[in-house]
């Protein structure tokens, strides 16, 4: 019973944050959804498992600029561009608007703005760059993924929710238990277990600082979370990863995978 119990509400995790299918048995409920975000982190395992494995399959075929690129691709209709589009909304809203309720109408708005545009531009580039830039770039791919959703999940633990005439976002707001946030660090910790101790104290603090300027910028502009924001805090999160694996010192990179 508790298994069929995780399996159905693992299958509602996945169809809300992804597009990849799920079987046609699955039995919606308000509850299981709500329990979505305790699987963040394991959707994130899984996108990075299938994204390090897309990465191989086509850097034996294509140069690695091309294999790298063609795998930002495959991240983009795997997820749906979901994060992606967050962070595009987040930007617009919160470059046009002078208060919270034009911050939020704005990011409501379907259309792109300059500020999400330029948004998306830099960000995809930086990610390309980033990973071209890396002597494992399949390996960072497989970590980042579910360290990045493991800080943008947490912050709907601290933060109030903003948009409450969102639909779509009451499915998975709600009451939180303590089997949502361990299931939540739970795949965000296992990350860090993979990587050398002092590369993985390094990660915990300039995640733990992320988290923190998240919750203090996000509290001042919005008084809260939308969904926009947790897709733009994966977002940030996967970059500043990126970054700290490619940063270089004494003429090479501090990851020497």
């Amino acid at each position: 019973m508790v298994g069929r119990r995780v399996a159905n509400e693992f299958c509602l995790a996945l169809a809300f944050f992804t597009r990849l299918p799920i079987p046609a048995r699955t039995q919606y409920s308000p509850q299981a959804q709500q329990r979505a975000i305790g699987y963040f982190s394991v959707i994130g395992w899984l996108l990075g498992a299938l994204l390090a494995l897309g990465l191989w399959g086509a850097s034996q075929i294509w140069p690695q600029p091309v294999a790298v690129l063609l795998t930002l691709v495959l991240g983009l209709l795997l997820t749906g561009a979901l994060h992606e589009d967050g962070l595009s909304d987040m930007c617009d809203g919160l470059g046009g608007g002078v208060d919270h309720a034009k911050k939020l109408a704005i990011m409501k708005d379907s259309r792109v703005g300059s500020y999400g545009a330029l948004a998306l531009i830099l960000s995809q580039l930086l990610k390309f760059c980033l990973l071209l830039s890396l002597p494992a770039p399949w390996w960072a791919l497989l970590l980042a993924q579910p360290l990045s959703r493991t800080l943008a999940g947490s912050l709907m633990f601290v933060l109030p929710y903003v948009r409450v005439e969102s639909a779509k976002a009451k499915a998975v707001v709600g009451e939180w238990a303590w089997r949502d946030l361990l299931g939540l660090l739970a795949g965000g910790g296992l990350a860090l277990c993979l990587l050398p101790w002092p590369l993985a104290l390094t990660c915990l603090l300039l995640l733990g600082l992320l988290f923190i300027w998240l919750v203090r910028f996000l509290t001042r502009h919005l008084g809260g979370y939308t969904g926009d924001c947790l897709g733009a805090a994966q977002q940030l999160a996967e970059l500043l990863i990126y970054l700290l694996l490619a940063t270089r010192l004494a003429g090479g990179p501090v990851w020497p995978m």
